[in-house]
């Protein structure tokens, strides 16, 4: 099923590479935000250049180069508290080269999933490669970063490998294909330069496995097959998980056949841990009123023995969280949400919240007030400035609802599309996406709204919509009666000052309802016979039903 989607913004490369040659300051969050940066324009040329079948391009080198260059800065300031001026003037030397290349007036910077969403910290990766070196005592490394995150990671790694005094290469390798089955496609270039490589130890660094394992593998066998030895094959990773779980049935009978090292979290700056579900406990009810969690999905979040009175959550590092602290800060001023305020490492902090009551599916009034007043909110102060998405949300339905039940609602399909197809073109908005009664808190002031800025543009369906979309969720996600469901429509509908709501509502709930049941079937899948995986499971099912009833009641007559 469509469950995922890929993140990212346009810029253009050049004015990011000038922004990072004189950086305005010169601390750790300062270094590894122009880190990010380097690494993720290094990516993004890679893919402009590579669109196919990864090769050597001389720009690549001199982009590989820079990102080296900025993650040895970023050691030094974080090992010596300041970099060397010989490093600095380095790196900037390597930005400056980088400028003089031909580079495309604008490009997409995909979102580094481990940067932008898991509270993945590079560093993390060089005490891992620290213990590695010291493991292997190896006369020369290969480092293969795989690419998103990997061009980043590649070059702190081979960074390291130079702070060593070890002679280190670096290339990096695009994941291609279906999720569940990707693979790597080289050039002779890129093979001829691995297999002279011979005899070094080779590092395969990602922030994987993901949920099929198949992309370290894949590359992992690519290095095997042009000649280094299975035992000298690192895969360095963030974690190491069961070769039975993962999704490709080569990866789990190939994951332990080569070494791995798994990166340790980074220090988090929280000592109660209220990550994977944690916060249900205090939350919630009893464990049989316990939302399903994902627990690989989930931001790390926690609370600091300092100030117990105040959560820590995480929500993008440098240019990847910042729009997420801009959106808590006017939802806070706003009065919608608790105040935030930054913490550093890509968390920001709020104060915890005392709930008069705990969560309940059952739509009110209360509930209502609030939505007429935060949706027409979040429209107006986190619009895009583009055109929602619509064909990529019929295709997604379209194919969750096809791989549920075959073409039986084929006909509820052709006339939702056709709907949609004649519904003037609506305005992106960075939706909430998250309206189940659990990120609700009933304070005596009324309902704050809490996890309500990170997961409106992350890496899952939709991304930036039409506001119908949070519409969707506040009618899927609350149990209404037929009255109340009408009145909901027609205050939001007035509230919003969108006559044309009511029309787009019969496709756009089928799309939320289909979007969910991907995301439980996936997470189902995945849990398999845990207590979240019985979750999951009967959370699609609800979400099954609740979807065939929407597609049932789309006239099909016309």
């Amino acid at each position: 099923m469509i469950v995922y989607r890929t993140a990212g913004r346009l810029v253009d490369p050049a004015l990011e590479l000038s922004r990072c040659l004189a950086p305005t300051a010169t601390g750790l969050d300062a270094q590894l935000g122009r880190l990010l940066t380097v690494g993720a324009v290094e990516c993004a040329i890679t893919d402009h250049a590579a669109p196919q079948v990864d090769g050597l391009d001389p720009r690549v080198h001199i982009l590989a180069s820079a990102t080296r260059a900025a993650a040895r800065v970023l050691l030094e300031v974080a090992i010596d508290g300041v970099a060397a001026s010989a490093s600095e003037r380095h790196a900037q030397r390597a930005l400056a080269a980088c400028l003089t290349l031909s580079l495309p007036g604008t490009t997409e910077l995909r979102s580094p999933a481990g940067f932008a969403y898991d509270g993945l910290h590079p560093l993390s990766y060089d005490a891992a490669v620290r213990q590695c070196l010291a493991q292997y005592r190896p006369d020369r490394v290969l480092v293969i970063g795989l690419r998103t995150i990997g061009a980043t990671l590649a070059g702190l790694v081979a960074a390291r490998c130079d702070r060593e005094g070890i002679p280190a290469a670096s290339l990096t390798l695009r994941p291609r294909g279906e999720p569940m089955a990707r693979t790597v496609l080289v050039d002779a270039d890129w093979c001829a330069a691995v297999a002279g490589e011979r005899g070094a130890l080779c590092l395969v660094v990602d922030e994987g496995p993901g949920p099929s394992g198949s992309s370290l593998v894949a590359a992992a066998d690519l290095v095997e097959r042009l000649g280094h030895p299975a035992e000298r094959i690192v895969t360095l990773c963030s974690h190491d998980p069961e070769p039975e779980t993962l999704r490709s049935m080569h990866a789990q009978t190939h994951w332990h056949r080569r070494p791995r090292l798994v990166a340790l979290p980074h220090l988090a700056p929280f000592d109660e841990d209220w990550s994977s579900g944690r916060w249900r406990s205090i939350r919630c009810a009893g464990p049989a009123a316990w939302p399903a969690v994902y627990a690989r999905h989930e931001r790390p979040k926690g609370v600091s023995a300092s100030a117990p009175g105040v959560l820590q959550k995480f929500v993008g590092m440098a240019a990847w969280g910042q729009p997420a602290v801009r959106r808590a800060e006017a939802l806070a001023d706003a009065g919608f949400s608790p105040p935030t305020s930054v913490v550093g490492n890509g968390y920001v902090c709020t104060p915890l919240l005392q709930a008069e009551q705990p969560p309940s599916r059952r739509g009110n009034a209360r509930l209502l007030a609030t939505l007429a007043r935060y949706l027409p909110f979040r429209r107006g102060a986190f619009g895009t400035g583009e055109r929602a998405d619509v064909d990529g949300l019929l295709t997604l339905l379209r194919s969750n609802v096809r791989e549920l039940w075959g073409s039986r609602y084929d006909a509820a399909l052709s006339t939702a599309e056709r709907v949609a197809a004649q519904t003037p073109p609506q305005p992106a908005t960075i939706v909430d996406g998250r309206l189940q009664p659990w990120e609700w808190v009933a304070t005596r002031d009324g309902l704050l709204k809490v996890d309500a800025v990170e997961h409106g543009d992350d890496h899952f369906q939709p991304g930036p919509q039409d506001c119908a979309w949070d519409v969707a969720g506040a009618l899927s996600e609350f149990a209404w009666t037929a009255a109340e469901r009408a009145e909901l429509i027609a205050t939001l509908t007035a509230a919003l000052r969108d006559p044309g709501l009511p029309q787009r509502l019969p496709w756009m709930v089928p799309a939320y309802l289909a979007t969910r049941v991907g995301f439980a079937s996936m997470a189902r899948e995945a849990l398999a016979d845990s207590d979240d995986g019985r979750r999951f499971a009967r959370q699609q099912r609800r979400y099954a039903r609740q979807l065939a009833a929407a597609l049932e009641a789309v006239p099909t007559g016309h």
